[in-house]
C-alpha cells in the first residue's frame, strides 16, 4: 500500500509526505538564525507545481518556480523571526496539540489508512517513524499559527468603503473570474410577525430569571429552570464558541464583551430574549452558557402564512402577475419596490432551504412556500445560466471580499519589507 499525495489534503503544511527525503545538500538562504534548506526548497516548488497542474514544469518555468519559492520561504521565515521575538504573541500548548490531531486525523481519514499503517508508510517512503512525523507537522503547526497571530494582531481586516471596492472593481473587473453557474429569482415574502402579547410574556419571563441571577442564583440552576433553548438541560452551557461562528452580531457581542464569570443584562435578537454569561475566554473562542425565551409566534400562524401563499401562487399565471402580487402583498421591502426581483445568486450564494424548494423547477416556475426563521417565501425563477460576468450590483459582497484581501495583502507585504530591514537575510542561490 502506497500512501497517496497529501498535496490535496487541506493541510499543505503536510508536504514534506510527497516529497523526496531531506538531505543537508547545501543551504538556499539564511534567515536571522535560521537556513532554509536546498531540498526545502525542492519540497516547495514540488508542491507549488502540482498545486499549479504543472507538475513538471519546463527548465525556465521551474526557475522561475525556485526563485519564487525561496522568496515566499525567507517571507515567511521575516515573518516567524518576528513573532518569535514579539511578547505579544503567545501560542496555547494544548490548542496546537488540538491542531495537530486534526491534521493527523485528516490524513488518516483522507488516506483511508490507520495509525500503525500510515507508520510503515512513513518508515518506506519517507525514512522517518510516526513520531518524528508528528514532530514535523507541530512544527509546521506551531509556524502556521504563529503567522497567523501576526496577520491577526498587524493585519486585521479592515473594512472598505463602497467607493474604495467600487474603484477596486472598475480597476480590475476585466481580470477577474466569472461568476459562474447562477440563477435569477423573483420572491414573495410573508413575515410572521409575533404579537405584543408574546413579546410582553418572553420579556416577563426573562426579566424573571435576570431577578433571580441577581439576588445570587446559580446561573445553569436559573437556566434549566426558565430557558427555552435545547441546551436548558445542561444549564444552558453552549461550549466553545469561535468568533463569528454564531450568524447573529448582537448575540456574538454580548458573548465576547462579557469578562469570565459575568453575565449580561437581558438583549433580544430576531429569535427571543437571551442573558448570555462568558465561563472562559480562549483566544478567538469564548465558553458562553445562555438563558433563552423565544418571541417566535404560535405554528398556527405559519400555517395561515403558507395558506395564503399557496393562494397566492395559483394566481400568479405568469412574470407579470407575479410582479404586481409581489407589490401587492410582499413584506420585504428590498425586493418588494422592484416587484420581488432579486439579484442574481450563484450556487455558493443560494440558503439551502432556497434552494431545495426549486432543485426540479424550470424558467418560470414558483415554488413551493419556503420557511426561514419567522419568513415564509414562494420564489420564481426568472432565469439561469452556466455562467455571468461579476457586477458590483449583484455581486458586491464577493468582490468587497476579494478587494479587502488584496488590501490586506498589500499591507502585509509593506510590513515585511520593513521588517526584512530589520533582519539579517542572506540568499545563496
Amino acid at each position: 500500500m502506497r500512501f497517496r499525495t497529501v498535496a490535496a489534503c487541506l493541510f499543505a503544511a503536510a508536504f514534506v509526505l510527497h516529497a523526496e527525503p531531506q538531505h543537508l545538500d547545501g543551504i538556499s538562504a539564511v534567515v536571522g538564525d535560521s537556513i532554509i534548506l536546498q531540498s526545502e526548497v525542492s519540497s516547495f516548488v514540488a508542491m507549488r507545481a502540482a498545486q499549479s497542474g504543472s507538475p513538471k514544469p519546463d527548465a525556465l518555468e521551474a526557475r522561475l518556480l525556485r526563485k519564487q519559492a525561496i522568496q515566499d520561504i525567507v517571507d515567511s521565515k521575516i515573518m516567524l523571526v518576528h513573532a518569535e521575538s514579539d511578547t505579544n504573541i503567545n501560542l496555547s500548548t494544548g490548542d496546537l496539540e488540538k491542531d495537530v490531531d486534526t491534521r493527523l486525523n485528516y490524513i488518516l481519514s483522507s488516506n483511508h489508512l490507520t495509525m500503525s499503517q500510515l507508520d510503515s508508510v512513513l518508515q518506506k517512503d519517507q525514512g522517518m517513524n510516526l513520531a518524528r512525523f508528528r514532530k514535523e507537522i507541530r512544527e509546521q503547526a506551531r509556524q502556521e499559527s504563529l503567522k497567523q497571530k501576526v496577520i491577526q494582531q498587524y493585519v486585521e481586516p479592515t473594512p472598505l468603503a463602497r467607493s474604495e471596492v467600487e474603484a477596486f472593481f472598475a480597476q480590475y473587473k476585466d481580470s477577474m473570474p466569472p461568476a459562474g453557474a447562477s440563477i435569477r429569482l423573483s420572491v414573495i415574502t410573508l413575515t410572521n410577525s409575533s404579537g405584543d402579547s408574546i413579546r410582553e410574556c418572553a420579556w416577563a419571563k426573562i426579566s424573571k430569571a435576570k431577578t433571580e441571577l441577581d439576588e445570587g442564583a446559580d446561573f445553569a440552576a436559573t437556566a434549566k429552570k426558565y430557558s427555552e433553548d435545547p441546551t436548558a438541560a445542561g444549564g444552558g452551557d453552549l461550549g466553545f464558541i469561535a468568533k463569528g461562528s454564531l450568524g447573529d452580531i448582537r448575540l456574538e457581542e454580548e458573548m465576547f464583551s462579557q469578562k469570565p464569570g459575568k453575565y449580561s443584562d437581558p438583549f433580544e435578537t430576531k429569535t427571543g430574549f437571551h442573558i448570555v454569561k462568558s465561563e472562559e475566554r480562549r483566544e478567538q473562542m469564548v465558553h458562553a452558557r445562555q438563558i433563552f425565551v423565544s418571541t417566535a409566534p404560535p405554528e398556527t400562524t405559519f400555517s395561515v402564512a403558507i395558506a395564503r401563499l399557496d393562494s397566492i401562487k395559483k394566481s400568479c399565471a405568469d412574470s407579470t402577475s407575479f410582479v404586481a402580487a409581489a407589490k401587492k402583498f410582499s413584506t420585504d421591502a428590498a425586493t418588494r419596490s422592484r416587484g420581488g426581483k432579486m439579484h442574481w445568486l450563484t450556487s455558493a450564494t443560494v440558503p439551502a432551504e432556497v434552494h431545495s424548494a426549486f432543485d426540479t423547477l424550470v424558467v418560470g416556475q414558483i415554488s413551493k412556500p419556503v420557511r426561514s426563521d419567522r419568513k415564509i417565501s414562494i420564489y420564481r425563477i426568472d432565469a439561469i445560466v452556466d455562467n455571468r460576468p461579476l457586477t458590483i450590483e449583484d455581486d458586491y459582497g464577493n468582490i468587497a471580499q476579494m478587494a479587502q484581501n488584496i488590501d490586506s495583502q498589500k499591507r502585509l507585504t509593506k510590513l515585511i519589507e520593513r521588517w526584512r530591514k530589520e533582519t539579517f537575510v542572506e540568499i545563496r542561490e
